[in-house]
Formats: structure tokens, sequence, C-alpha cells
């Protein structure tokens, strides 16, 4: 029985060094190989990767509340006016966004508040 498993070894041993031998042998068997092995691992990272950016994108979407998905959407006219507004800014041309009301504009105005209040708010802020 013992002369059985040690002459198994053997021949298993000789078959495995002759594939080995046959396919180092063979430069293009080599790079088949690592032409495959290469891309079954671009394809694992690329799925690896897609399915990460999928995700944010899909969080993105759903983690954001409606309300602020509808006022920041663009709309087809801000394509025209954004590059103005940058033009005018480079050149130097005062320019209002509607974020910040300008200089002389009453920011106060519509609001009604106690006379000692709205006056520490406009000390406060000019």
């Amino acid at each position: 029985r013992r002369a059985t498993y040690l002459e198994a070894i053997k021949v298993g041993a000789a078959t495995v060094g002759a594939g080995l031998t046959d396919f180092l042998g063979d430069a293009e068997r080599r790079n088949a190989f690592a032409i495959t092995v290469s891309t079954i691992m671009l394809g694992i990272y690329g799925a690896k990767v897609g399915t990460g950016v999928a995700g944010r994108f899909v969080e993105a979407r759903l983690g954001k509340p409606s309300l602020v998905r509808e006022t920041s959407r663009d709309h087809g006219l801000s394509m025209l006016t954004g590059p103005v507004r940058r033009l005018a800014g480079r050149v130097g041309l005062p320019q209002w966004t509607g974020a910040i009301p300008p200089q002389n504009a009453d920011v106060l105005e519509g609001i009604i508040l106690e006379k000692s209040v709205e006056q520490r708010l406009r000390n406060v802020a000019p």
C-alpha cells in the first residue's frame, strides 16, 4: 500500500513537472496567459470601480431631498448667462448673481421688525 502511494506521488509530480516545462518553454502560451490574466484583473477592477461610481451617483440622487434637487436644477438660460457673468466679472463690470444683494439695496425691505431691533441690525450689517 505504501509503494502505491509513493508511485502515485511520483507520477503526479512527473506529470505536473512535464506540464510546467512545456508551458514555460512555449513563449506564445506564456504571452497568452499573461494577456488573459491581465484582462481578467482589468475586468474585476473596472467592475469594482464602476460599481462604486454608480453607487455614489444613486446615493447622491436618492440622498438629496427633493426641494434641494428642484431649487438647484439648472435651466437652459443658465448656460448662456453663466459665461456672461464670468466675463463681466473678469472685465470688472458690476454684476449681481441673485445670491448677494447689491451694495445699495435695502436688505431689510419688506421685513417688519420692532424699531429697536431694526436699528441694531442696521448697525451690525451696513
